[in-house]
């Protein structure tokens, strides 16, 4: 048995050992051979929209270990076709003067704060080549704004921002656009030629299904459109994923004829009350002002279910009511 006074000795040894030890940050990760710019899923947002801070700020910072010779900035925006539709286009720039940006992201984070502006700037998706075609995407310093500042559940950097260091770096690039192409369609050329958008929500049901529908069934309102009228159809897909909801997409659409635009009119003066249903619709209507559609307030009929009538006149009133069989029949068919 080891005498006492070894045991203390190496215990001791050990703790200073320990102590003398730094800790390692975590390093970035270090992809083989960059192919192409990462694109969002069909129900997210662009990717203009993933805040340089925010997920990058919980990244791993860039060491001396990693060399990088350019960096490859990934945007997407709406771009209009000459058929009038529109698809979101994904492009990839890349730059090789990146002596600012490297001394901006090699900052340390400022302390974190309670006060911080209502704007927050929205970089480009970023990442860094070396000379051998590996890549990362490095982390960057935060400013010290949390936009979870304080909620439980999030950490400081969970949608913190980029220093403005940062946001300056990358603004003031020298960047060559290398690629691009479409990444889906966000309008289809029918829909422009409507004048309708390609998706939106059947309000008639998410009014249905409110707990605060009996307020508005009590608010008598009326709809009357001072010129012409454009009708938007749209139908929400079966088993369509609940973070669709009730979103339709565009069927048809168009500006209703005179005389269907009056039929509509004498239609919606004496609506009958509505109340809340449990019913889904597969189609629905919306109808707005075919010049202006916030001049005159708008309505949305459900053409199946519930067969809903939502009225959300201009002087802000609201009336969920059901739908004459007339309306339904005069809006089916046009």
């Amino acid at each position: 048995m080891w005498p006492q006074w070894r045991i203390v000795a190496i215990v001791v040894a050990v703790a200073c050992c320990s102590a003398s030890t730094p800790v390692q940050p975590p390093k970035p990760v270090v992809h083989p051979i960059w192919t192409a710019c990462p694109t969002t899923s069909s129900t997210g947002p662009y990717l203009q929209e993933a805040r340089l801070g925010g997920s990058a700020a919980q990244l791993p910072r860039i060491g001396d270990d990693f060399q990088p010779v350019a960096v490859i900035v990934c945007d997407e925006r709406m771009q209009k076709r000459p058929d009038g539709g529109e698809d979101l286009v994904s492009t990839q720039y890349e730059g090789t003067d990146i002596a600012e940006l490297m001394t901006a992201l090699r900052l340390p984070d400022l302390p974190e704060k309670d006060e911080c502006g209502a704007d927050l700037p929205s970089p480009k998706w970023l990442a860094l080549r070396d000379a051998q075609g590996r890549w990362v995407r490095p982390g960057t310093p935060t400013d010290g704004c949390a936009c979870y500042h304080g909620h439980p559940g999030f950490g400081a950097n969970a949608c913190a921002n980029a220093r403005q260091e940062v946001l300056d770096a990358v603004r003031r690039l020298t960047l060559t656009a290398v690629r691009s192409h479409p990444v889906r369609e966000l309008r289809s050329a029918r829909a422009a030629a409507a004048g309708c958008p390609q998706i939106t929500n059947d309000r008639a049901g998410d009014f249905s299904d409110s707990e605060i529908t009996d307020q508005f069934v009590q608010q008598p309102a009326s709809l009357t459109f001072s010129g012409p009228v454009r009708f938007c159809v749209y139908r929400i897909p079966p088993h369509q994923s609940a973070e669709w909801g009730d979103t339709g997409h565009f069927v048809r659409g168009g500006v209703l004829s005179e005389q269907r635009r009056a039929a509509l009119q004498r239609l919606l003066r004496a609506p009958r009350a509505g109340a809340r249903c449990a019913i889904g619709s597969t189609q629905f209507v919306w109808l707005t002002n075919a010049e202006n559609q916030n001049l005159d307030g708008q309505a949305r009929v459900q053409l199946d279910g519930c067969r809903q009538l939502l009225i959300d006149a201009r002087t802000g009133q609201i009336m969920l009511a059901r739908a004459d069989p007339a309306l339904i029949a005069l809006l089916s068919a046009a």
